[in-house]
């Protein structure tokens, strides 16, 4: 076989490699989204979770937990980091964090602490949790609600006759919602307004094993709108479901019943398992969450998406790009919102932003995407491969039909004398590869391909077309010694590696 036989094969394998290693730096640079940008990776890593609050002035101002400490890092608006300070504080794992400049509240061992950076006090003891507020922190005993701010006593806002289980701020901070255990339902809600004003709400019930995670909600003057996750175990196997509740004042609560809460992916997909919900309204009601779902490609991963009602439904689009599990969105400004990324040993604080300036500079490729996409290369190879081995289909009624021939006529079969049997056994292999092409290579198949191997078709064009490269190929680099088996084998070989290739990495 001369040299030109395998070189021009290889330069057509070389071109359709590069092409789909360009299809494979398009995914690693794409957006989530069209309005968001990719997920840029903050220098704030831990191997505890870091939950971080996060304060906004001219600069960004976020605190995290540390295993020893506290890290207070200070960002500009491009999310570039200014500064950081290490506080010297233990707080308890998956201590809430309340910051303002140097001071900093936290738990530790049951006590509500604040520190200045130089000193540490303890505000309470026996303390439950808190939630924070811009300048202040609610925090909560057994049954007694308290408000302290950094530079003042604790304040007692009132006490209820069940334990307090969770507290719930609105978004606004202009009143909270307050979840009691109460031993004949799940959860009894309690509204708690600014002014002082407490408000007993419709009780919420679960059966089964199903237990409420989280809360969140809205309001307008006395309705509420009410977000929250439940999580139910059986054999073994966690579920999570959301549920959305509008509670009306004046309405019975039999009429007031909590619906599913269904979130939608743009192409119509409904998400499943969705967590750490977390409300926003400004001009529309917005939800962000996190859920399981498509990265790029055919990979899936745990996103950050955020939802908004489109004709009654909750459409939802991604806004996180980074690996592993997402979880802990938080929107601290208009434009961005931040997560923890957990990457199996590492939990990391990721950012994505509606700044267009922000959304041109992750556009950029970077050292990491040319590596990434070589990875996603090689990988998607292997679909090639499988595709290869359904080939074997095309071959077999143009081997029967030349075995055939060889039993029968074999003298003029190795004589080159039958000039028909060339293209009838490429004729036969053409047509099997039809077959195939139209029941295995439906739309849905090749969901994830390129533009140019799904347009309308595609499937017959590209066939034809590469099956005529091939043949003039090989009218040009056959020897006269070649004999018709020699002519369709390698037809035949070229064929199946480069169709293989060029579609297989894309077979769903």
């Amino acid at each position: 076989m001369n040299k030109k036989a395998i070189l021009i094969p290889v330069c057509l394998l070389i071109c359709i490699f590069s092409l789909l290693y360009y299809e494979h730096i398009k995914i690693q640079t794409a957006l989530p989204s069209k309005d968001w940008s990719r997920s840029f990776f903050i220098n704030l890593q831990s191997d505890m979770p870091l939950n971080a609050f996060v304060r906004s002035d001219s600069d960004y101002h976020v605190y995290t937990l540390q295993k020893n400490n506290v890290l207070h890092t200070v960002l500009n608006e491009n999310m570039d980091i200014k500064t950081q300070y290490v506080v010297n504080v233990r707080a308890s794992f998956n201590s809430r964090l309340w910051g303002k400049d140097e001071d900093i509240m936290y738990i530790h061992n049951g006590e509500l602490q604040f520190s200045n950076g130089k000193d540490v006090r303890t505000i309470a003891q026996d303390v439950v949790n808190f939630r924070s507020l811009p300048e202040s922190v609610l925090y909560w005993k057994e049954k007694e609600l308290y408000e302290v701010k950094s530079d003042g006593p604790p304040r007692l806002l009132t006490t209820f006759n069940y334990k307090i289980k969770d507290v719930v701020l609105e978004p606004n901070g202009q009143s909270v919602l307050v979840v009691l255990e109460n031993e004949q339902v799940e959860s009894q809600l309690m509204l708690v307004t600014q002014d002082g004003q407490v408000q007993t709400l419709p009780s919420l019930t679960m059966s089964g094993t199903e237990k409420v995670e989280e809360f969140q909600f809205v309001r307008e003057g006395n309705d509420l709108q009410i977000f929250y996750v439940t999580l139910s175990l059986a054999q073994g196997i966690k579920t999570y479901r959301a549920y959305e509740w509008n509670v009306t004042s004046g309405t019975k609560q039999a009429e007031q019943r909590p619906v599913p809460l269904q979130l939608y992916s743009k192409e119509g997909i409904e998400f499943s398992n969705p967590r750490y919900l977390q409300v926003r309204k400004e001009e529309e009601l917005t939800l962000l969450f996190t859920a399981f779902g498509q990265t790029a490609a055919k990979e899936e991963n745990f996103n950050v998406y955020e939802a908004k009602k489109q004709g009654g439904k909750w459409v939802s689009q991604r806004i996180s790009t980074t690996d592993g599990v997402a979880s802990y969105p938080i929107r601290f400004s208009d434009k961005e919102v931040m997560w923890t990324a957990f990457s199996g040993k590492t939990y990391t604080m990721a950012y994505a932003s509606q700044d267009r300036d922000l959304i041109d500079r992750s556009e950029q490729i970077v050292a990491d995407d040319w590596k990434d996409a070589m990875y996603g290369t090689f990988t998607s190879l292997f679909s090639g491969i499988i595709m290869m081995l359904l080939s074997i289909s095309w071959l077999i009624i143009p081997t029967i039909l030349y075995v055939i021939v060889y039993f029968f006529r074999t003298d003029e079969l190795e004589q080159n004398k039958l000039k028909w049997i060339d293209i009838t056994l490429i004729g036969l292999y053409t047509l099997s590869q039809f077959v195939f092409f139209a029941k295995v290579f439906k739309k849905d198949s090749l969901y994830y391909a390129p533009d140019y191997l799904t347009f309308t078709g595609s499937n017959i064009i590209l066939p034809i077309a590469l099956g005529l490269v091939v043949w003039v190929l090989m009218k040009w680099v056959k020897g006269d010694e070649w004999s018709s088996l020699q002519r369709f084998s390698y037809y035949a070989s070229v064929n199946i590696v480069a169709l293989s290739f060029l579609f297989g990495p894309f077979m769903l």
